[in-house]
């Protein structure tokens, strides 16, 4: 019947973040509405979508109180390694105590977006293809076909092998989210990117 003050807290946080829109709109492995603070935040996300060890993610998923004091995590993130609370940038030393109190890991270490800027820029690329698009079994098996014989190729030699699809890069980009082929993200997305299959 009453709402206490952290559940009005929390609402208020999730409606005034909702007012927010930061590109890429696309997300694959967010449980319930995706709501960001901020771009870091929101680039931080596209790292949880990219990450084999992330199952999903949830945005201000709870508040943490410590005394007086409360924060609201950006993230809580479910991994194959178990289930942290994540920030954009690093929260005060009491955030962590108490968030540990309740039983919740804090991870600050495993997502510092300055070392992942070419990750980030990749992802806001990729992402807009999510779910956009499918391949015919034509141009995947001819693709699969040829990373099989003749291992890993250039992207602009693969997007070439996609000959059913509008857009040959939405193709690519399904293939890639389906496990089905990878490529090195660490460095920009570009004709010479080497294509694998997984």
């Amino acid at each position: 019947m009453f709402q206490s003050i952290a559940d009005r807290l929390l609402k208020d946080v999730r409606l005034n973040a909702s007012a927010y829109k930061f590109p890429p709109s696309q997300v694959l492995k967010c449980r319930g509405e995706p709501l960001f603070r901020s771009q870091q935040a929101r680039n931080l996300a596209c790292l949880f979508d990219l990450s084999p060890n992330v199952i999903a993610w949830t945005c201000l998923p709870l508040l943490v109180r410590f005394g007086d004091g409360y924060h609201i995590p950006d993230f809580a993130v479910q991994r194959s390694d178990g289930d942290y609370l994540v920030d954009a940038t690093p929260p005060q030393d009491w955030a962590i105590t108490a968030a540990e109190a309740d039983g919740w890991l804090y991870d600050c270490a495993s997502y510092k977006q300055e070392d992942k800027a070419e990750v980030i820029a990749n992802a806001v690329d990729l992402l807009p293809y999510a779910r956009a698009s499918t391949v015919s079994l034509a141009d995947r098996l001819r693709l699969l076909t040829a990373l099989d014989e003749d291992g890993p190729l250039a992207l602009k030699h693969c997007i070439q092998l996609v000959l059913g699809s509008a857009d040959p890069m939405s193709a690519i980009a399904t293939l890639y989210f389906s496990s089905e082929i990878s490529f090195d993200l660490t460095e920009r997305i570009s004709p010479e990117t080497r294509v694998s299959r997984t």
